[in-house]
């Protein structure tokens, strides 16, 4: 059974075409969320979902997966499916790669991004693994966001 590497969020990275190695740039932990009139909005977060899982001996590579990149937010636990397909582990690792722009955010709490996986059979189990991001409100006065004011 194909077992979990890591998951990280962050606002970008780069991948060595050379070397397959990737690097991850302003891995997130807290973002901090601004309320401001409507007529100013929020500045959009693009953010980069990275999950890598690895097939284990005994596992046949000709396996077909099917996998789901998911944000749970707060402060219902509401789930958003951003990416969605299918894979065989051609390969010992498998990288998957989501972006999600989020516009807004309903509020303060824990956004969790989700990746999971499963055989393509009926009656499989979903195999997952997640990263919390820490969502912290505050006013516009203790807010310093350049270019804004």
């Amino acid at each position: 059974m194909p077992r979990q590497v890591y998951i990280i969020c962050s606002l970008g990275g780069a991948e060595d075409k050379a070397t397959g190695l990737i690097s991850l740039f302003h891995v997130l932990e807290t973002v901090n969320i601004v309320r401001r009139p409507p007529d100013r909005g929020m500045s959009p977060i693009t953010i980069r979902t990275t999950a890598v899982w690895m097939r284990t001996e005994g596992d046949d590579e000709s396996v077909e997966y099917e996998f789901q990149s998911i944000f749970r937010s707060p402060p219902h636990g509401t789930e958003a499916i951003i990416r969605a397909g299918q894979f065989s582990f051609g390969k010992p690792l498998f990288r998957f790669v989501a972006d999600i722009t989020f516009m807004s955010f309903d509020g303060p709490g824990t956004l969790t991004a989700v990746h999971r996986i499963r055989k393509i059979e009926e009656g499989s189990t979903w195999l997952s693994q997640e990263y919390s991001i820490m969502l912290e409100e505050q006013t516009p006065a203790e807010a310093d966001v350049p270019g804004e004011g």
